[in-house]
């Protein structure tokens, strides 16, 4: 077995399991999240900027849903979902693996983890983007909306809508800056538990893949919620941009380049244990699932 690294093997591996996935039946869910993310997130921006006589800034929508704490507990769990049968193993398994070399087949199947994600990111981007097509602006700047609402209608300074876009974001940073960071940190949030279900099903513990991934994602969560210290041990917590920073003055509560340091850390681990776990894969015994 070729055991030499190719990029047109890796890619191949890639490419077909990507089409693999975009195909499958699991993505049903994608609408049911669209329906969740346009009520949750995209319908009280839209009513408080119809209320206010002032458009939001396009990109609004999509900085609270990457920044709220419940859809990213949401988004992981639909993405861990839609992902439930990675690596998928059926019939063509042991030949493709056969003709890749194991490590190929790895890091083929690490590549198609990340594609997934970037493409699972973009959908999101195009649900919150789509609904303020002809109602919204783009610009480097926050909207009236964002910024001035709370003042303008002080009875509602603490209604829910509030939090979608926190001080601690419009007064910290720009809405270019905002969203890039929100979505690169939830890409390496999501690639990390991917990575974390790729070695478990290495070592035949797809079972304890899920249970590890849950325990992450739950776990980071809680302690997010009631803003433990011990929150920034979990991937949650480095992926809300919105937590790093005071509401007011240009002070960060934990660097934001502690998260990225703490997610290249953790996949460099990761992406090495699953290489050297790929050498003493044995693919007489791979489990098939249903193709």
């Amino acid at each position: 077995m070729d055991n030499k690294i190719s990029i047109r093997k890796i890619w191949s591996v890639a490419q077909a399991e990507w089409l693999k996935w975009v195909c499958n039946s699991r993505m049903i869910i994608i609408p049911v999240l669209t329906a969740f993310i346009y009520s949750y997130a995209i319908t009280p921006l839209l009513e408080r900027a119809e209320k206010m006589g002032e458009p939001l800034n396009i990109l609004e929508p999509l900085i609270a849903v990457g920044n709220s704490q419940m859809l990213t507990l949401v988004i992981p769990i639909v993405f861990l979902t839609l992902m439930s049968d990675f690596p998928r193993t059926d019939g063509s398994t042991v030949f493709m693996i056969s003709r890749t070399g194991r490590k190929n087949w790895m890091i083929g199947q690490m590549l198609f983890g990340a594609l997934s994600a970037v493409t699972f990111l973009a959908v999101i981007y195009v649900i919150c983007t789509a609904f303020l097509t002809g109602k919204a602006f783009l610009a480097n700047g926050w909207s009236m909306v964002a910024k001035r609402y709370n003042v303008v209608f002080p009875d509602e300074r603490f209604a829910f809508a509030s939090e979608l876009l926190p001080e601690n974001l419009y007064n910290q940073m720009t809405p270019f800056s905002a969203v890039i960071q929100t979505y690169l940190l939830l890409f390496l949030y999501l690639f990390m538990l991917i990575l974390v279900m790729l070695l478990f099903r290495q070592r035949k513990l797809k079972a304890g893949g899920f249970l590890a991934v849950s325990g992450i994602i739950g776990f980071g969560g809680l302690f997010t919620s009631i803003k433990a210290s011990f929150m920034w041990c979990f991937p949650m917590a480095n992926t809300i941009v919105w937590l790093h920073y005071t509401e007011i003055f240009r002070k960060e509560i934990f660097p934001v380049s502690y998260s990225y340091i703490y997610f290249a850390v953790f996949i460099a681990v990761l992406v090495f244990a699953n290489i050297i776990a790929s050498g003493k894969m044995s693919i007489d015994s791979i489990d098939e699932t249903e193709a």
